[in-house]
């Protein structure tokens, strides 16, 4: 009788042992635990002229917010590739590059631990010069360009005015705004 409790125990302690050497069973990774809540950012960039909105462009881009900066991204272009010609002087030809012309914009959103929003973003507008300063030296084009970056905190379901730009060659004024909205 002993020595069968005596074989029992020596089982149960080398179940144990057993047990302890195998690698713990991992819960399967997500890898988006990172995304918190999905937004859609609505931008809203106005040009005014002597006080009066001229123009008005929306542009919108669907994102997951973050709790961590790098981890959420977004991005719209629009607008043209306008070609360049360029000399190469040791080589005597020409060469060919391209230079985006429109829209660009870029935004990171994370949610702080108030609940807040953080929006970081880039909004650039460019455009091709027109009238007689249209052309630069060797026959390029002139480009335009206006750009800001914020980083600010922002109110969600409601318009948050990041920027507000002078046109330094005309009487244009450009003010940019997002809306960010929760969609779940």
């Amino acid at each position: 009788m002993r020595r069968s409790v005596l074989i029992i125990l020596m089982l149960l302690v080398a179940t144990a042992v057993i047990a302890q050497d195998k690698p713990e069973s991992k819960p399967a990774r997500n890898d988006f635990a990172w995304a918190r809540n999905p937004y859609r950012l609505d931008y809203t960039i106005k040009e005014l002229e002597d006080g009066k909105v001229v123009n008005t462009r929306t542009y919108s881009l669907a994102m997951q917010s973050a709790e961590e900066r790098g981890r959420s991204f977004g991005e719209v272009k629009t607008g043209t590739r306008v070609p360049i010609t360029s000399i190469i002087p040791k080589e005597g030809g020409n060469s060919i590059q391209y230079i985006d012309v429109g829209i660009n914009i870029q935004a990171q959103l994370y949610v702080m631990e108030n609940s807040n929003l953080l929006l970081t973003g880039n909004v650039e507008i460019s455009t091709l010069a027109t009238g007689t300063e249209s052309v630069g030296a060797g026959g390029a084009p002139i480009i335009r360009q206006i750009r800001s970056n914020t980083t600010s905190e922002v109110i969600a379901g409601k318009a948050n005015q990041l920027a507000a730009l002078d046109d330094p060659i005309s009487r244009h004024r450009f003010q940019i705004e997002v809306t960010p909205i929760k969609l779940r």
